[in-house]
């Protein structure tokens, strides 16, 4: 990826556009047209994948002249549709360009339908021109409603946590796994207590005390991971990679060295809200006592002393809902549930597409728009008002 450029090394538009539009635009248009075009590229190469980050970084320099190619294709269409020249291409002509792909309207020169993949590109190339409007020119931000990614996704596709149900988790984890108080107890619930926690615990029923009891009630291991995941949305892999180091509760934050990241991409600050932060202090009390962390700077391990993996951070997801009264039958609810859910509700409250993107550390708002869903209930309202 391209960090830096110069006048030199940048082209100018119309090397990469074959200056064809003056007999179509006139003298000044053109000039002015070009002189945008140049801007646009060069945010490209120097920003145009994460322009808020610390260090930006910017397109491969062939994804950008593409990018370029392609709008200068799109902007023709779109001032026909708007009637004259203008480089304020409001959002409502943009999602029509959408449309007309999606429909087929806008064609090969033969007449055939371009496929998803091309349809795609043109998509993306209209959406990196006005995500640079929004950065550099103060336009509004845009969510395309397709960006035409029918490819097959590496990660399983989850439905997304209700925005109620991120409250009743929030809550619930705070009883997860606990038990009756020790003298609450009758005898026979205090043996079948004893059983269970020697399961938990592994070791003898004989020997499960009435400290162990009190342990497992005060334990913070789980709503410390809940309470980080509804709020930072962390993958599998970024649980089972997470270390004490990242924590930094004077801030309110995981950060996240480039080394450690998930995709080794980045260095990333993600916070998390106050309440969060008193959960994982909690628990980075309590861990430090823990003999079983003694060798590690893991900030969470199984119960068998194992970092956390996909399966099983899923099978806890899926006894935390069902403990708290969450229906889960005919749903496919694994920990991306999380991650969706944080996008999906996010999107709602926000249209700030790029507090998402840094949320959910993601290199290309791309990405992003692949994690969000109408909720039902965004739905529903919407479906009052017609």
């Amino acid at each position: 990826m391209q960090n830096s450029t110069t006048q030199e090394s940048t082209p100018e538009a119309q090397d990469v556009l074959q200056n064809r539009y003056q007999e179509a635009l006139g003298q000044r248009r053109t000039t002015d047209f070009f002189a945008e075009m140049d801007a646009f590229f060069d945010w490209m190469l120097t920003s145009g994948l994460t322009p808020k980050a610390r260090n930006p970084t910017g397109y491969e320099r062939s994804t950008a002249t593409n990018n370029l190619q392609r709008l200068g294709r799109t902007l023709p269409q779109l001032w026909k549709k708007h009637g004259r020249y203008t480089l304020a291409i409001t959002n409502d002509l943009a999602d029509w360009y959408v449309k007309q792909l999606e429909d087929d309207n806008i064609t090969k020169d033969n007449g055939d339908p371009y496929a998803d993949s091309t349809k795609r590109k043109h998509a993306c190339a209209l959406y990196a021109y006005k995500r640079w409007r929004t950065d550099q020119r103060g336009g509004e931000a845009w969510q395309p409603h397709t960006l035409f990614d029918h490819e097959p996704s590496q990660k399983p596709m989850a439905d997304p946590i209700k925005l109620a149900e991120r409250k009743q988790l929030r809550e619930a984890v705070l009883e997860y796994e606990t038990v009756t108080q020790y003298n609450n107890c009758t005898p026979e619930e205090r043996d079948r207590i004893r059983a269970l926690l020697a399961q938990r615990l592994g070791k003898p029923k004989s020997d499960v005390t009435k400290g162990d009891w009190e342990d497992v009630n005060r334990c913070w291991k789980y709503p410390s991971l809940f309470h980080v995941t509804l709020d930072t949305a962390l993958r599998p892999i970024e649980v089972k990679r997470a270390k004490v180091g990242w924590v930094n509760l004077e801030e309110n934050r995981l950060e996240i060295p480039k080394n450690e990241s998930a995709k080794n991409d980045a260095y990333w600050e993600t916070p998390f809200r106050s309440r969060t932060g008193g959960s994982l202090n909690r628990w980075l009390k309590q861990r430090a006592a823990d003999p079983a962390y003694d060798n590690t700077d893991a900030l969470w391990l199984t119960r068998e002393g194992n970092p956390f993996s996909s399966g099983p951070l899923g099978n806890r997801l899926r006894s935390l809902m069902e403990a708290a009264g969450i229906a889960i039958a005919e749903r496919d609810i694994s920990w991306y549930s999380l991650r969706h859910s944080l996008a999906t509700h996010m999107a709602t409250i926000t249209n700030n597409i790029e507090e998402i993107r840094l949320q959910l550390r993601h290199k290309c708002i791309e990405s992003t728009l692949r994690y969000i869903h109408p909720p039902d209930e965004t739905v529903r309202d919407h479906l009052a008002q017609l």
